[in-house]
């Protein structure tokens, strides 16, 4: 029974393995292709506004050669102002998609140095059988090189610490070096 038992954890683990990578090569083309969007969706902004200044600029040359030097007359011309809330509005538009993106930077940040230094954010949820559970994290015997980022508990999440201790159905955010991921999973199956 024991080997039946080894061979369907193996099995666990690469199935495991193989649904957390596809997970992960599903969200990091997600990201780019939404960060693309953004891309494209800021310059088609910034081509109109380009476009509506032109034209505004020139609408107020002609109205300056025809003879009105008044710039508050000139302000209050219908097709004048009209064209200055369509630029007011596309600015504004671009400024929130702007903001949005500045936000999402921290985050992409930390995905690129994950990438370019091997090392992999993962995920594990307590098992029932866990060793430590009760434990604090400083008493664990944890794998070389692995941290443990946050826990997430049902009465919400917590960043994790030395005296951060356990249930079963938490779940564990970790990292640590890609090469030894094999590792990882096994201690979270055998503590």
């Amino acid at each position: 029974m024991g080997t039946w038992r080894r061979i369907r954890r193996d099995l666990a683990l690469a199935a495991t393995g193989f649904q957390e990578a596809t997970v992960a090569i599903a969200e990091r083309v997600h990201h780019r292709v939404q960060h693309v969007k953004i891309s494209l969706e800021m310059s088609e902004l910034e081509r109109r506004i380009r476009e509506y200044q032109s034209i505004l600029g020139e609408k107020t040359y002609r109205k300056f050669e025809a003879g009105m030097t008044d710039l508050d007359l000139l302000s209050q011309e219908p097709e004048l102002a009209d064209l200055g809330r369509e630029i007011n509005a596309l600015q504004n538009r671009l400024t929130l998609i702007e903001e949005q993106s500045t936000e999402e930077e921290p985050l992409r940040l930390f995905e690129h140095v994950l990438e370019d230094s091997g090392l992999v954010l993962q995920h594990a949820v307590i098992p029932n059988g866990f060793p430590w559970i009760g434990k604090a994290i400083q008493e664990w015997n944890l794998p070389a090189e692995m941290r443990i980022v946050y826990v997430r508990k049902k009465n919400g999440v917590e960043v994790a610490n030395g005296r951060t201790v356990v249930e079963p159905h938490d779940q564990i955010t970790y990292i640590g070096p890609r090469r030894k991921i094999h590792i990882y999973k096994l201690f979270w199956f055998n503590g």
